[in-house]
């Protein structure tokens, strides 16, 4: 109950509608008080208002709760956006301790070492990257490797099969794409591939 309350505030707050995204955390709290999900959705939520202060709370909340990567990289990022460099880069520090393969965590603490002028941090971090960003990229090669056409997966889109009685509409919507793109191909003299 508490998760699927979690999985509409997020949708409502991607469509910009923060109190009925507030409204679903607030329930599944009620519920579910040790829901460390719903306490740092709300934080960033907070956090994305301007409430600071109780931002700040939700996400002390969640790391009382579970010390976790993903608690302490939250209260970083509260951190770092608050201009308290010292504090982001232990939180951030924290994260990366606890699961050395979230790149955000060396990306923030990175930029925060840069405003703190902590060299021997910049160094860490900026070598980590490079390992965790060329590891991802070896990977994705490997699993391109037997294909006839290497595929960048941030770009592959997969979809639903669609049900009989919607073909119709589907075929239609798709045709009106179609017809879209060729005008703007059209309007800006662009030859298609």
């Amino acid at each position: 109950h508490a998760e699927a309350l979690c999985d509409r505030a997020v949708v409502y707050a991607l469509n910009g509608d923060i109190p009925r995204s507030m409204a679903d955390l607030d329930t599944a709290l009620a519920a579910h008080p040790k829901c460390r999900r719903a306490v740092l959705l709300q934080g960033m939520s907070l956090l994305n208002q301007q409430n600071f202060d109780a931002a700040k709370s939700s996400f002390d909340r969640a790391i009382a709760m579970q010390p976790d990567a993903e608690s302490y990289l939250c209260r970083a990022r509260f951190h770092q956006q608050q201009k308290q460099f010292e504090a982001a880069i232990n939180d951030y520090s924290q994260a990366i301790q606890l699961d050395d393969s979230l790149i955000a965590a060396h990306q923030g603490r990175l930029f925060c070492s840069r405003q703190a002028d902590k060299k021997d941090l910049e160094a860490v971090d900026v070598a980590a990257i490079k390992r965790l960003t060329q590891k991802a990229n070896e990977s994705s090669v490997a699993n391109n490797k037997n294909s006839a056409t290497a595929v960048d997966r941030r770009f592959f889109v997969t979809s639903k099969s669609v049900a009989p009685d919607r073909l119709t509409e589907r075929l239609a919507s798709a045709a009106e794409v179609d017809r879209l793109i060729e005008a703007n191909f059209k309007k800006y003299d662009i030859t298609p591939n």
